[in-house]
């Protein structure tokens, strides 16, 4: 692989001239910006392969007390310490006050 991302940039660079298709859609689409570059590498299947798939975000894709993604609160503590997470959706204040007070003092005292 050539370029100097393990061949991501001459991937991305390249695709403005064999799929012009796609460019033009991006260009009309809500929040393209988000997904874009996930999107190329995620279709290509040596770029696939090289992916991390751990995504290291906790989230809990049920419904909720009318949530959907649930609001994360207290009950959600043990499960995210418990894990290898770096970011967490969804918090809602007041609903997820007490829980981001817990993981303030506990990062706080377990870095």
């Amino acid at each position: 692989m050539s370029g100097s991302v393990h061949g991501c940039d001459t991937l991305l660079t390249g695709l403005h001239k064999k799929h012009p298709e796609v460019l033009k859609v991006f260009k009309t689409s809500f929040c393209s910006d988000e997904f874009l570059i996930q999107t190329i590498l995620c279709n290509n299947e040596k770029m696939r392969k090289r992916i991390v798939q751990d995504y290291h975000r906790y989230i809990v894709w049920e419904h909720r007390d009318g949530n959907y993604p649930a609001v994360l609160d207290e009950r959600d503590f043990d499960q995210i310490i418990a894990g290898d997470y770096h970011f967490a959706r969804k918090f809602e204040f007041p609903k997820s006050r007490e829980l981001a007070s817990q993981l303030e003092k506990y990062y706080r005292f377990h870095d």
